[in-house]
């Protein structure tokens, strides 16, 4: 009997023995038995590093995948789809339902797939999906009766997709979260949920677009099954909160159509313009808009477009005691209008735009078509501008003053690259002009008027600028008198020399000077110290102009002069040393004199008059210095003859005039200097 018992305890430990050795020998034969189901025309699955199973769940090291997915219903003439996905060391629950199994013959079961990470991508390499710590559900009816090749039905599949990246080349969109549900009713689009993406990048670098916000609704449209509607889009563009109440994508055509709203846009935050610390506010202001675009296939097309300032938007330039001396105004309203461009966006070639124009300050604007290469960071931009209304928004303040008026016109090449920004030589011009007015504690108000001014502008990416100047004139007027410099035009550089950014140089500068010309070669001024040094040069200098300048009643003559006046700026003041002027050549004199006057003059000066009423001179030279205060001393030596007078002898006269040459700028005008010059020599004549 014994061995009856034995056999019986056997028989009773057999089932215990092979579930023993079926747990231990579970990752040899676990892959053969599962093969139907992992390999098929459609999918082939690989495990790696099956472990034992436990108490409802059982380890894996990697799980490998290739699906083909046929084309869908909204995309019948699609090839279809292969992708690939990748699952690192994770685990592989279940939750069974033994009831329903007993009723019906169908498992009811639950999978629940935890990674540690997940990342799929098509065989095309256009994008890789990745994630980390991700956990998946599926919920799959087994028909345990059924004798067809794939006895389960897939009943949906849960993912919510936490801090996940989309990457396509080098773009890239980090923090995607969004409760991913799909199910064969819905025919396995997205059931609702908020979707959200922290940022976008270019390699390393954050683009500026984040915090993407778009929701699904609950239920698709049965009536539109092809298209993808998402509601309360959002996003942050350039610092700028852009929104739409909805975007339809239609899925069988690639094409979605919406309008973006962007409100109380505060220009003051913008990059750029946003100042740091206790630098005064740059930016102030904001802006409104709507975008209304279309996008289709990679291209985003904008029609009629439009942004509006709000109250007090302006830009703000300041002194170097932070007091503001000008601002461009945007007026209440409109200022962009009928903005239109075309762009698309692919991984290999970049962004590409093109048809961009719009109306801007009454004017038009355009661009010519360009791509930014992803790969290097560089592009280049060339906009076309034509009677923009730019110079009425440009108001000064403190001690300027004025209005300028006229459109503007030209062309402005912009090239961006990985060192900065560039601008190889805009062309600007305007047909108006205006009037700046400038108040000196020490010198008074002074006004320029200008007219029909003209720039080529460069700027290097090192921030320096180069600027050839031209306008039509430049008059200066001041204390009832005028100077007027005609087609003023010369070189500006600022910011040449990092180490010292106060110092602006001024170099080949020529204007038409009382029917001369007057040229500066070179000058290199300190805008901290107020300091430089320079030669003015003067040719062709017609002598009776200086003299109309001097407000002389009396004296006429002919003849022009050259000559350079050495000037040197210290602490806002000049002064003028070893200046000098010559004549070209020979000319004429004449001293008017009334009867009356001859008369009562007294005999020295009686002999100066007789003198210079027909003087003929064959040299004139001249020498002036100037003190800080504008106290000057000018000589005159003038070499020739009087025919009507000695039977026209030689003669020699010597002036020297004594006057402030700072008044003389200020009002332009200093009456007798010269008749006081002539009398004093006469009555140094007269003594013994």
């Amino acid at each position: 009997m014994k061995w009856i018992r034995r056999i019986f305890i056997a028989f009773l430990l057999l089932p215990i023995v092979l579930w023993v050795a079926a747990w231990i020998a579970f990752p040899l034969f676990a892959p053969a038995l599962l093969r139907n189901a992992l390999q098929g025309p459609s999918h082939n699955i690989e495990l790696k590093g099956l472990e034992r199973p436990g108490l409802g769940e059982i380890g894996f090291d990697a799980i490998t995948a290739s699906i083909i997915t046929p084309p869908g219903p909204c995309s019948p003439d699609a090839p279809p789809s292969t992708y690939k996905a990748f699952l690192g060391k994770g685990r592989i629950g279940w939750n069974l339902d033994p009831f329903k199994l007993l009723s019906s013959g169908i498992l009811n079961a639950r999978l629940t797939l935890e990674s540690d990470s997940f990342a799929v991508q098509p065989e095309s390499a256009d994008f890789v999906f990745s994630d980390s710590n991700s956990v998946i559900s599926a919920t799959l009816n087994f028909n345990l009766r059924s004798r067809v090749p794939s006895p389960f039905e897939l009943i949906s599949i849960s993912y919510p997709v936490k801090d996940a990246t989309l990457r396509s080349g080098k773009i890239s969109a980090h923090g995607i979260n969004f409760p991913l549900l799909l199910n064969p009713q819905n025919g396995w689009t997205p059931m609702g949920g908020t979707i959200t993406v922290k940022n976008v990048r270019n390699g390393a670098d954050t683009l500026p677009v984040a915090n993407i916000t778009a929701s699904l609704p609950a239920r698709s449209d049965t009536l539109n099954p092809c298209t993808l509607s998402l509601l309360a889009c959002s996003a942050d563009l350039y610092g700028m909160h852009a929104s739409s109440d909805s975007i339809a994508y239609d899925m069988k055509n690639k094409r979605a159509a919406s309008t973006l709203t962007l409100k109380n846009i505060n220009i003051g935050e913008l990059p750029g313009l946003k100042r740091e610390g206790n630098e005064p506010q740059f930016a102030s202001g904001t802006l409104q808009g709507v975008i209304p675009f279309v996008y289709s296939d990679t291209t985003l097309t904008i029609r009629n477009a439009s942004l509006a300032a709000g109250n007090n938007t302006s830009l703000s330039y300041y002194n170097r005691e932070n007091r503001q001396w000008l601002t461009i105004e945007l007026n209440d309203g409109p200022f962009i209008k009928k903005l239109n461009a075309t762009a698309s966006i692919t991984s290999k070639n970049g962004l590409s735009i093109s048809g961009l124009n719009a109306s801007l300050l009454r004017g038009t604007i355009s661009a010519a078509p360009t791509r930014y290469n992803f790969a290097t960071g560089e592009t280049s931009l060339l906009f076309t501008l034509k009677n923009l209304n730019a110079l009425e928004t440009v108001h000064f303040h403190g001690d300027f003053g004025g209005k300028l008026t006229g459109s503007v016109s030209g062309t402005i090449p912009v090239t961006v690259s990985t060192k900065g920004v560039s601008i190889p030589g805009a062309r600007i011009r305007s047909e108006g002009g205006g009037t700046i007015t400038i108040t000196d504690p020490a010198t008074g108000e002074a006004s320029y008027a200008f007219s029909k001014p003209a720039l080529v502008l460069r700027r290097n990416t090192n921030g320096s600028i180069v600027v050839d100047f031209r306008t039509q004139e430049l008059k200066r007027m001041a204390g009832g008198g005028e100077l007027l410099l005609n087609h003023p035009a010369g070189r500006a550089m600022l910011f040449a020399d990092p180490e010292n950014p106060d110092i602006v140089t001024l170099s080949n500068f020529s204007a038409g000077f009382f029917n001369a010309t007057m040229s500066i070669a070179r000058i290199d001024y300190d805008m901290l110290s107020g300091s430089g040094e320079t030669s003015i040069h003067f040719s062709s200098l017609p002598l009776q102009k200086l003299l109309d300048m001097q407000g002389t009643k009396k004296v006429y003559a002919t003849g022009t002069l050259s000559g350079s006046i050495p000037v040197r700026m210290e602490n806002k003041t000049f002064a003028i040393r070893d200046g000098g002027m010559n004549t070209e050549q020979e000319g004429q004199i004449i001293y008017a004199t009334t009867p009356q006057e001859r008369a009562a003059a007294n005999p020295g000066l009686r002999i100066t008059y007789d003198a210079l009423t027909n003087f003929l001179y064959r040299d004139l030279t001249s020498s002036i210095d100037m003190d800080p205060d504008g106290q000057s001393v000018i000589a005159l030596h003038l070499k020739g003859r009087n025919p009507d007078y000695q039977n026209g002898r030689p003669i020699e006269i010597n002036l020297t005039i004594r006057q402030n040459l700072l008044d003389l700028m200020r009002s332009l005008s200093i009456s007798s200097s010269i008749e006081q010059a002539i009398s004093e020599k006469a009555l140094q004549k007269k003594k013994p």
